[in-house]
């Protein structure tokens, strides 16, 4: 079981890596170039794997078949609302080039 000071963590830092990402990403176009930003990218996926390699799962056998669903009915119309919001977004939006 996860603790709630650990869930209150990961949480937190979700939060910050949203909220700090895309202002670093604008940072790093404007004052270098979209390569430099692959490499930052490539450089903290790479350490955010390496504590992934001491990660392990417990074992839990599966009891019974069930059916996998790819869509959960309950959110599909928000999620087709949401969807449509954003293409008409994307639509009256341009990129400067």
């Amino acid at each position: 079981m996860i603790s709630a000071n650990l869930k209150k963590l990961f949480t937190s830092s979700m939060t910050l890596a949203m909220a700090i990402g895309p202002m670093f990403g604008i940072w790093v176009t404007e004052n270098q170039s979209y390569s430099a930003l692959f490499l930052i990218a490539v450089v903290l996926s790479a350490v955010a794997l390496i504590p992934m390699l001491g990660a392990k799962m417990p074992f839990r056998p599966q009891t019974g078949v069930r059916k996998i669903e790819l869509f959960e009915k309950s959110v599909l119309l928000i999620a087709a609302s949401v969807f449509f919001l954003f293409i008409a977004y994307g639509g009256i939006t341009k990129p400067e080039i």
